[in-house]
């Protein structure tokens, strides 16, 4: 794989794998070490530890251009943690990709805003299960506008999820 491939990689594999199976501990890891970690991912990535000489990796990004913010939100009972991608090269990869959890259900949800073929921006997000959607085709250039569109999709999950709970538990009892 190339820089670009392992980068979508990362993005639409990596990063959800890792997010729902590490959890807590990655979000922790992900804040402490900020944009370093995707550079260490890479190199390791480029990295043969057979190899008898060692490699000359130069990775092609820097770590300032992965941007870790962290918000809070108490009175929803959401966390979010945005993460800054390098300028999206090619259509679906990311301009941000964000973490949301709720800090009283434990559950979470990976978003992505991703570049579409006509330059617009689609708000995406993975399950756990690993199945990609599509939740808006145009998203607008503002961050701060992704932000208000990923707390209204979490919040909706959230009900929707508690709703399937409670029919689950009415049909058990007929």
């Amino acid at each position: 794989m190339n820089d670009k491939e392992q980068l979508y990689y990362i993005e639409h594999k990596w990063l959800p794998w890792i997010f729902y199976g590490a959890g807590k501990g990655f979000v922790e890891e992900t804040l402490k070490e900020g944009g370093q970690i995707f550079i260490d991912l890479l190199t390791a990535m480029n990295t043969d530890e057979d190899a008898e000489e060692a490699t000359d990796y130069i990775c092609p990004y820097a770590a300032e251009e992965f941007k870790i913010r962290y918000f809070l939100y108490p009175d929803i009972h959401t966390t979010l943690v945005q993460l800054q991608m390098p300028k999206p090269q090619d259509i679906l990869f990311c301009r941000h990709i964000y973490l949301a959890m709720n800090t009283e259900t434990k559950d979470r949800f990976l978003y992505t805003v991703e570049l579409s073929q006509s330059g617009d921006y689609l708000l995406c997000g993975w399950e756990d299960d690993r199945s990609h959607m599509i939740f808006h085709m145009d998203v607008g250039e503002s961050p701060e506008d992704d932000l208000l569109k990923i707390l209204e999709l979490f919040s909706q999950h959230q009900v929707m999820k508690e709703d399937l709970h409670k029919i689950k538990q009415s049909l058990k009892k007929k």
